[in-house]
C-alpha cells in the first residue's frame, strides 16, 4: 500500500513552469546520488554521500557531556536531558531568567514561543514583564535592547530570521558596537546585549529565509558573533553570551533546532568564547568549520579516512568567528601544512577569507603551506529557491576538496627518491640549495594541478549525470538549463553525457512523436535496436533517437516477424481498448524479446499540472512467458509535489500472475484487472498520506509564514489523475 511508504523532506519549493502535454522535453534534477530502487520520497537530493539529518553525530549520548572538559566536573557528572538545539535554547534561556533579574528576552512572537518555539513557556514561567512581544520593527527591538543594556540591563533581543536584520544594522554597528568606544571608561556601554538570530539554510528558504549574514559583522570591532553547533554547544555559548561584557550576536543554524540531540546538563554552565575546539585530531589536512557544515565535514573525513587509514585529518569548529581562535588554527595549520574553511556564508569576503589571510600572514603558518588555502563556501548569488542546496555547502564540495588534498599527498609521496636529484638547479641558485628545493616544490604543485584538472572533470561527469538519471517527470529540461548554468566553466560537460541522457530515457519510458505524425512512440531498452534506434510495432517502422535532444529522425520501415510476432500483434491490438477507456492520453508498446522467447507489454501515461504544483508519470512493464504462461512486472508511479515542501513519491508494485490462455485478449484483461484494483490503493494511499504522514512530515520542517491547506492534496486526487478514470476534479 502507498500509505506505508516511508517520507522525507529535504528539499526547496519549486515554482510552477509551463509544461507541454504529452512529450516530455529535455530536463534534468539535480542529485548528487542516484535516487535508491525502492525509495518513496526524493527530494531536491541531498549529497552525494548520505541524509544529514542521519547523521549520528547530531544524536549523541550522555559521554558528549563527560568528555567535554570545558564543563565543569560537577556539571558533568550532574544531571543531564535529552534535548534538541532549539530545547537547549530555551533552557538557557529560562537559566539566564532564573539566576539573573536584569535578563529579559524580547522580540516578534516570543511571548507565544517564537517561530521555532525557542521561548516556549518563559513568559508563563517568569512574567511578561520579562518575556514580551515587540512590534515588528528589528531597528526599534534593537534600539530599545541597546538602551537597556546602557542602562545595566542583560537584554536578549530575537531577530525572528537573520535575514530580517539588516534595517537594525546601523543600531548594532554605529550604537552597540561603538557605545563603549564613544563614551569611554567611566562611560555608558551596551556590553549587556545578546542578539538572537536564527540563520542559514534549509533547502527552501529561498532569498529572505536562507541567508548566513554573520560576516557583515566580523568587519565591526567591538562586537563578537557566535554559532554554535549542537544543543550542548547552544547552552553553554549562549549563557557566556548574555553573562559577557560584550555585545554578543549569537546565531542558530536553523536547520539543527530539531536534528541535533544530544545529553545536555540540566544545571547551569558556559562554555568559553572566541576559543575554537578540535573535534578531531589529524596530521595531514586542516578542515576549519562552524555551525551546520561541520556535520558534512565530519561525514566527509569519515569517507576519506575509511578509503585511505594513511591519510589523517584534522576538524576544527570555530564556536565564535569574531574574534576568532587564531592560535588554535595556527598549531593546526602548522602540524598539518594543509587547510580548507567551510561556510555556507557567500565566498567572498567570508570568514574563510579571514581566517586564509590570518594564516598565509603568519610566517609560521605561511612556511609551512604545502598547498593553497582552500574555501568551500556558499556561492556568489542569492539563494534561489529552486536552487538552494546547490547553494549551499554539502557532502560532495567538501569531500572532492578535502580529496583534492589526498591526491596532492598521494602524488608527493609517490615521486621518486632520485627526483630530487635531478631537478635543474637555475643559475642564479644560492649554494644553500634553497632554489632546488623551491624548484622540486614547485614541479610537484605543476604535477599534482595538471592531475588535478583530470580529477574535477571526472568528478563533475559522473555528479552530472547522476542529476540526469534521477529527474523527476517531465522536469529534465529544467535541470539541463539548471546545470549548463552551474558548469557554464565547463560548457561541453552537457555533450559528454549521452550515456546518461539514455539511461533515463530508457528507465523513464519516455515518448516521442515520429516526423509527420501525430502518434507517440516509446523509447526503452525493450524496442532498442542498437546504434541509436529504435521500434515501433504499431506504425511498422524504426527511427533514430536523440537522447540528449529527444528527437526522433530517420523513419524507416521494420516489420517483426517470428514465433511472438501474432501474440504481440493481438496483444496490442486488445491493449488499446483498455488503455483507451482507463487514461486520458497514454502511450503504450509490446515488443517480443530475449531472442523471440518472450513478449515485453509497456503502458506510459504523463500527467503534468503545473497549476496544482506537481507532476506524475505512471510506468507498468511487464513480461508474459508463452512457455509458462507467466506474466511478470511492476508498476511505478512517481509523483513530484512542489508547492510547499518538494516532495517526490515514488511507488511500485510488483505483479506476478498466471494466464491460462496465453492470449493477448487475456493479458490485457489481466493488466487491466490488477491495474485498476492498484489505482484504488493509490487513490486510498494518497489520501492517508495527506492526513497522516504528510501533516507529521510537516511539523517536522521549519516553520515558514506560509500554511498549506492539506485538503487541497487530497482534492488533487493526484493518482486518480495519473491513472485517468471517469470523475472529475
Amino acid at each position: 500500500m502507498v500509505a506505508a511508504m516511508p517520507i522525507q523532506a529535504l528539499g526547496p519549493f519549486r515554482q510552477p513552469r509551463e509544461r507541454p502535454q504529452q512529450a516530455e522535453s529535455q530536463s534534468a534534477w539535480s542529485s548528487w546520488t542516484k535516487p535508491p530502487v525502492a525509495a518513496a520520497v526524493i527530494l531536491f537530493p541531498t549529497p552525494l554521500l548520505l541524509d544529514p539529518v542521519s547523521f549520528t553525530q547530531l544524536h549523541k549520548s550522555a559521554d558528549a557531556v563527560q568528555k567535554n572538559l570545558e564543563i565543569p566536573a560537577e556539571v558533568r557528572n550532574g544531571a543531564t536531558k535529552k534535548m534538541n538545539l532549539f530545547q537547549a535554547v530555551n533552557d538557557a534561556l529560562g537559566t539566564a531568567l532564573g539566576e539573573d533579574e536584569s535578563v529579559v528576552v524580547f522580540g516578534e512572537d516570543v511571548a507565544f514561543g517564537g517561530v521555532f518555539r525557542c521561548t516556549m513557556k518563559l513568559a508563563e514561567t517568569h512574567g511578561t514583564e520579562r518575556v514580551f512581544n515587540t512590534p515588528l520593527s528589528e531597528q526599534g527591538i534593537l534600539g530599545f535592547g541597546i538602551g537597556l543594556a546602557a542602562e545595566g540591563m542583560r537584554p536578549v533581543a530575537e531577530i525572528q530570521f537573520a535575514d530580517y536584520v539588516y534595517p537594525a544594522f546601523d543600531q548594532i554597528v554605529n550604537e552597540a558596537a561603538k557605545m563603549r568606544f564613544r563614551d569611554g571608561t567611566n562611560g555608558r556601554g551596551a556590553g549587556g546585549l545578546t542578539v538572537r538570530m536564527p540563520c542559514g539554510g534549509v533547502g527552501h528558504g529561498a532569498l529572505y529565509h536562507s541567508q548566513s549574514p554573520e560576516s557583515l559583522f566580523t568587519h565591526v570591532p567591538g562586537v563578537r558573533v557566535i554559532m554554535p553547533r549542537s544543543p550542548i554547544q547552544a547552552k553553554g555559548l549562549l549563557l557566556s553570551a548574555i553573562r559577557c561584557n560584550d555585545p554578543c550576536i549569537f546565531m542558530e543554524p536553523k536547520i539543527l533546532y530539531r536534528a541535533a540531540v544530544e545529553q545536555v546538563p540540566v544545571a547551569s554552565y558556559e562554555l568559553p568564547l572566541s576559543k575554537a575546539e578540535v573535534l578531531k585530531e589529524g596530521s595531514n589536512v586542516t578542515v576549519i568549520s562552524y555551525g551546520q557544515p561541520l556535520y558534512y565535514c565530519i561525514e566527509a573525513i569519515r569517507q576519506i579516512e575509511a578509503q585511505r587509514p594513511d591519510v589523517s585529518i584534522e576538524l576544527i569548529d570555530l564556536r565564535t568567528v569574531h574574534p576568532f581562535d587564531r592560535e588554535t588554527v595556527f598549531e593546526s595549520v602548522k602540524k598539518t601544512g594543509r587547510v580548507m574553511i567551510v561556510h555556507e556564508a557567500y565566498t567572498t569576503a567570508g570568514i574563510a577569507s579571514e581566517v586564509a589571510a590570518a594564516v598565509q600572514e603568519n610566517p609560521d603558518t605561511f612556511n609551512r603551506l604545502e598547498a593553497p588555502v582552500r574555501r568551500v563556501a556558499g556561492w556568489d548569488i542569492h539563494n534561489s529557491l529552486a536552487f538552494e542546496r546547490f547553494h549551499l555547502p554539502d557532502i560532495t564540495r567538501v569531500y572532492d576538496n578535502i580529496k583534492r588534498f589526498k591526491e596532492q599527498i598521494d602524488l608527493i609521496t609517490e615521486l621518486p627518491p632520485l627526483a630530487v636529484r635531478r631537478l635543474p638547479r637555475p643559475r642564479h641558485a644560492a649554494a644553500t640549495g634553497c632554489a632546488t628545493h623551491h624548484c622540486l616544490l614547485q614541479d610537484r604543485r605543476n604535477a599534482y594541478l595538471s592531475q588535478q584538472d583530470c580529477i574535477v572533470s571526472m568528478s563533475q561527469l559522473e555528479t552530472v549525470a547522476s542529476f540526469i538519471e534521477g529527474a523527476p517527470p517531465g522536469e529534465l529540461a529544467d535541470v539541463v538549463a539548471d546545470i549548463k548554468t552551474l558548469t557554464a566553466s565547463s560548457p561541453n560537460l552537457v555533450s559528454q553525457l549521452g550515456p546518461a541522457f539514455q539511461k533515463y530515457n530508457e528507465e523513464q519510458l519516455i515518448t516521442v512523436k515520429l516526423p509527420g505524425s501525430s502518434q507517440f512512440v516509446l523509447v526503452s531498452e525493450h524496442n532498442n535496436l542498437g546504434d541509436g534506434r529504435y521500434y515501433d510495432v504499431e506504425s511498422s517502422s524504426s527511427f533514430a533517437f536523440d537522447h540528449a535532444t529527444q528527437k526522433a529522425s530517420a523513419v524507416q520501415s521494420h516489420t517483426i516477424e517470428g514465433a511472438q510476432a501474432e501474440l504481440t500483434h493481438s496483444t496490442l491490438k486488445t491493449l488499446g481498448t483498455y488503455i483507451s477507456e482507463h487514461f486520458p492520453s497514454a502511450a503504450y508498446g509490446v515488443y517480443p524479446i530475449e531472442a523471440d522467447s518472450k513478449v515485453a507489454i509497456i503502458i506510459v501515461a504523463n500527467k503534468y499540472s503545473p497549476n496544482n504544483f506537481w507532476n506524475g508519470r505512471w510506468r507498468s512493464v511487464y513480461t508474459f512467458d508463452p512457455s509458462s504462461s507467466l506474466l511478470e512486472g511492476t508498476i511505478k508511479v512517481d509523483v513530484h509535489y512542489y508547492e510547499d515542501g518538494n516532495v517526490r513519491l515514488q511507488t511500485k508494485k510488483p505483479v506476478s500472475v498466471s494466464i491460462s490462455s496465453g492470449t493477448g485478449a487475456g493479458i490485457a484483461k489481466e493488466i487491466s484487472s490488477t491495474e485498476r484494483k492498484y489505482q484504488e490503493e493509490l487513490n486510498k494511499g494518497f489520501v492517508s498520506l495527506s492526513e497522516g504522514a504528510f501533516k507529521g512530515l510537516r511539523r517536522q520542517l521549519p516553520i515558514t509564514r506560509q500554511k498549506i491547506e492539506w485538503d487541497k492534496v487530497t482534492g488533487y486526487r493526484l493518482g486518480q489523475d495519473i491513472g485517468g478514470g471517469s470523475s472529475k476534479r
